[in-house]
């Protein structure tokens, strides 16, 4: 994976991705990036989701699942996600995203972790940096 060089390239990166992401994604705009980075960081290598929710809170998560040739399938959200809203064993991320809405009262849309990764494009650098000096605008 290539990380842009960023002052602080680490944690920097992934928190200007997922600003970037939860700007583009119509989420709150007082949305906290943190939580959708911290997930990406850990994330980083195969293939997973997140549920985000409108307020930037990771909600749930969904893996891959591969036929016996290797293929994908799918994405079925893990067996925590499903726990904690009593989806049954798993259930498919796509269906199980209504469900997951209604008990957490919010939005909540699938992040794939390949949209938090990549190279930091010169478009989503001045957007991060424009959402940078919104936040300490209102601080101010």
């Amino acid at each position: 994976m290539t990380h842009d060089t960023m002052q602080d390239s680490g944690f920097e990166y992934y928190l200007a991705k997922a600003t970037c992401w939860l700007e583009n994604h119509k989420a709150d705009r007082d949305a906290d990036p943190n939580p959708l980075a911290d997930w990406a960081s850990h994330h980083s290598e195969g293939a997973h989701w997140a549920a985000v929710a409108q307020d930037g809170s990771i909600v749930g998560e969904a893996d891959p699942v591969v036929d016996p040739l290797g293929d994908l399938v799918g994405y079925y959200t893990t067996p925590e996600t499903s726990k904690r809203y009593h989806l049954g064993l798993r259930l498919i991320a796509h269906l199980a995203i209504g469900e997951i809405q209604r008990v957490v009262g919010k939005n909540v849309i699938w992040a794939r972790n390949s949209d938090l990764s990549g190279h930091l494009w010169p478009s989503e650098r001045d957007q991060y940096r424009r959402a940078l000096s919104r936040k300490a605008q209102t601080v101010s």
